[in-house]
C-alpha cells in the first residue's frame, strides 16, 4: 500500500515537471520519442521492427555507459543462423533495444551498433532515447518493447521503469553497478519505492558499491535480489585500447602526420600535453605552463580543453601574456608538412585525438581532478606515458584499482599531485628529454600486467544476462 502511494505521488510529480522538462535543451532533443506517443503504435514501432519484442533492453545513461553497453552486446555468445533467413533477418538472432538519455550516448550507440551488426549478423539492434520515467510512459514503453530481460548500466535506477518491469514480469538486472555515497543518500529517500520493484540481480564493480546496493536492496523482493561483485567493464575497454595501440603503434603515429613519427610534426622536441582541462582549473595551471616554457623553452606544449568553447578563452589568455599559439585545426595532418618550431604552443580544437597525442607526449597532465571529479587517465597509460593528475578523483576512484592491490599509484603508473606546483614540477622534469619507445613499451607492459587481474567483467556481465534469460525460459516452460 505504501509503495503504491509513493509510486502514484512519483507519477504526479512527473506530471507537474514534464512541461518544464520540455524546455531543457538536452531533453528537447528527441522529445516525441521520450514521450512514447500513442500514435507511434499505428505508425513506427518504438522498439524493434515487426513488433516482435526483444531479448534484452539495455539502458545506458550517456556516452560512457553507451560504450559499456556496446561491450556487453559484443560479448554475447554467437547464435547460429537457421540457414534460410536473409542476413539481418535471422529468427535466431539476438534482438536488443538500447536506450540512452543523451544525444552523445545515442550517437555512440548508433555508430557502434552499425559496425557491430556488420560483424555480427546474429545481432539485431534498435537505438532509442530512453522514455521519461513517468510510470504510465514507462509501462507503455515496456509494452511496446516487450523485453524478455531489462538491464541497467551503472547507476540507472528509475522507479517508473523498474515498476513497469515488475508489473509485466520482466526480470531486471543492474550490471557494472556503481553507486556513490551521495547517490546512496538520495536513493535512501525513495528506498521503499525501489524495494517494491527490485532487480533480480546486481553485479557491482567494487566492494563499496556492493555495500551500497546491499543497503538499498538486500532482502527485498521475491525472488530475493542477488548481489555479487564483478570487475569494472572499463578495465576491459582500457585493455582493448592498450592492445590496439601496441598492435599498431606505427599507425597511431602516422594517422595524423607524415614521416612515421608524430613528434616530427612538433619539431622532434619534447612534448607536454595538458589533456581534458576544465575551466575551473585554468587559472591554477597557467602559471605552471609559463614556468615550463621558461625552464624548457624548446618543449612544445599542447593544451586540449575538455570543452571546445574554452579554446578561444585560452587563445586570449596566451595573447594577453604575449605568447603566440596555433590551432590544431589549422595544421595539415595528412599532407607532407614542415614541423612546427620548437617551443610551439598548440591549442587542440579537434575531438577524438587524445589517444594519438598520448602516444606521442613525453609528459601528460590529465585534468579535472582539482575539484571536478577527474577525467579518465587510463588512456594515457595505453599510450605509454605515466600521467599526473590532481587530488580530486571522486569520479575515477574505480580506475585506481584499490580493491586489488597494488593500486596504480603503488605500481608507479600514476602520479597524484596535491598542489598545482607539483603538476608544474612533474611536467618540467618529464620534458627534460624525449621519451624513448623502449620506455613506452615498458610502461605499456607494466600496465598490461596490472590490468590482467582486473579484466573479465564484460564476459561476466554478458554471461549473467544469458543465464537470466535461460532461467526465465525454464520457468516459462514449467
Amino acid at each position: 500500500m505504501k509503495q503504491g502511494l509513493l509510486l502514484k505521488a512519483y507519477g504526479m510529480l512527473w506530471g507537474v515537471l514534464t512541461p518544464f522538462l520540455h524546455r531543457n535543451a538536452r531533453l528537447a532533443d528527441g522529445w516525441k520519442e521520450r514521450r512514447i506517443p500513442v500514435d507511434w503504435l499505428a505508425h513506427v514501432p518504438w522498439a524493434m521492427r515487426e513488433r516482435r519484442g526483444c531479448d534484452i533492453w539495455l539502458q545506458a545513461a550517456s556516452g560512457g555507459e553507451a560504450r559499456l553497453a556496446l561491450a556487453v552486446l559484443a560479448a554475447l555468445p554467437r547464435r547460429e543462423r537457421s540457414g534460410e533467413e536473409r542476413p539481418g533477418e535471422e529468427e535466431n538472432a539476438w534482438r536488443v533495444l538500447l536506450t540512452t538519455w543523451t544525444r552523445q550516448g545515442r550517437d555512440i550507440l548508433e555508430k557502434g551498433t552499425a559496425q557491430l551488426c556488420r560483424e555480427r549478423p546474429d545481432i539485431l539492434c534498435a537505438v532509442r532515447f530512453a522514455p521519461l520515467d513517468a510510470p504510465a510512459l514507462a509501462l507503455r514503453a515496456v509494452d511496446l518493447a516487450e523485453p524478455r530481460l531489462m538491464a541497467m548500466l551503472e547507476t540507472e535506477l528509475w522507479p517508473g521503469l523498474m515498476a513497469a518491469c515488475r508489473e509485466r514480469g520482466v526480470p531486471l538486472a543492474v550490471v557494472n553497478g556503481r553507486m556513490t555515497s551521495s547517490s546512496y543518500e538520495c536513493y535512501r529517500i525513495i528506498r521503499a519505492m525501489l524495494r517494491a520493484a527490485p532487480p533480480q540481480r546486481v553485479l557491482a564493480m567494487s566492494g563499496d558499491d556492493l555495500a551500497r546496493f546491499s543497503g538499498i536492496f538486500e532482502g527485498a523482493g521475491e525472488p530475493v535480489c542477488r548481489l555479487e561483485r564483478m570487475p569494472n567493464i572499463k578495465f576491459d575497454l582500457a585493455a582493448r585500447v592498450l592492445d590496439d595501440t601496441c598492435a599498431d603503434t606505427a599507425h597511431v603515429l602516422t594517422e595524423m602526420s607524415c614521416g612515421g613519427d608524430l613528434h616530427l610534426l612538433f619539431g622532434g622536441v619534447p612534448l607536454a600535453l595538458y589533456a581534458s582541462i576544465r575551466e575551473q582549473e585554468e587559472n591554477r595551471l597557467c602559471p605552471g605552463i609559463l614556468e615550463l616554457r621558461r625552464k624548457n623553452p624548446y618543449c612544445s606544449i599542447i593544451v586540449a580543453p575538455r570543452h571546445m568553447h574554452r579554446v578561444e578563452p585560452w587563445r586570449q589568455r596566451f595573447h594577453d601574456l604575449g605568447l603566440s599559439c596555433v590551432s590544431a585545426s589549422s595544421l595539415d595532418m595528412n599532407a607532407p608538412c614542415e614541423s612546427l618550431a620548437p617551443g610551439s604552443i598548440i591549442l587542440w580544437d579537434r575531438f577524438g585525438d587524445l589517444p594519438y597525442l598520448y602516444a606521442a607526449a613525453d609528459a601528460v597532465y590529465v585534468g579535472g581532478a582539482f575539484g571536478q571529479g577527474g577525467q579518465n587517465f587510463l588512456e594515457a597509460l595505453a599510450g605509454g606515458v605515466v600521467p599526473c593528475v590532481g587530488p580530486g578523483l571522486g569520479n575515477f576512484l574505480w580506475a585506481l584499482g584499490k580493491d586489488s592491490p597494488p593500486d596504480l599509484v603503488e605500481a608507479g603508473l600514476l602520479r597524484i599531485c596535491r598542489k598545482s606546483s607539483e603538476v608544474r614540477d612533474h611536467m618540467i622534469r618529464e620534458t627534460a628529454s624525449r621519451r624513448t619507445e623502449s620506455e613506452r613499451s615498458g610502461i605499456r607492459s607494466r600496465f598490461r600486467t596490472w590490468l590482467a587481474a582486473r579484466t573479465g567483467g564484460t564476459v561476466q556481465a554478458a554471461n549473467a544476462l544469458v543465464q537470466m534469460l535461460d532461467e526465465r525460459e525454464t520457468i516459462r516452460r514449467t
